[in-house]
């Protein structure tokens, strides 16, 4: 009742700090939720990280195929935890 005369003489009050801290984990959370959202709905990812050239050979190229497959399968599982 009387917390604004507290504040006034002790500063930041143990519950501000824990309401701080909430509402700081609450807004992480959503942007990390914002971001696996996005990684799942980006159509190509890692081709936009890894550029392909036509000359690789062949085993270069499956394992590109084999990377991108595996970024993909993670990400689909975080999602889903």
């Amino acid at each position: 009742m009387f917390d604004w005369i507290k504040r006034l003489f002790y500063g930041e009050l143990e519950k501000d700090k824990v309401r701080k801290w909430g509402m700081d984990k609450i807004k992480q959370e959503e942007e990390e939720a914002i971001f696996k959202k996005k990684c799942a709905e980006t159509p190509s990812f890692s081709k936009c990280v890894i550029a392909i050239d036509h000359k690789k050979s062949q085993k270069q190229k499956e394992q590109l195929k084999s990377y991108k497959d595996a970024v993909i399968k993670d990400i689909k599982n975080s999602i889903n935890v």
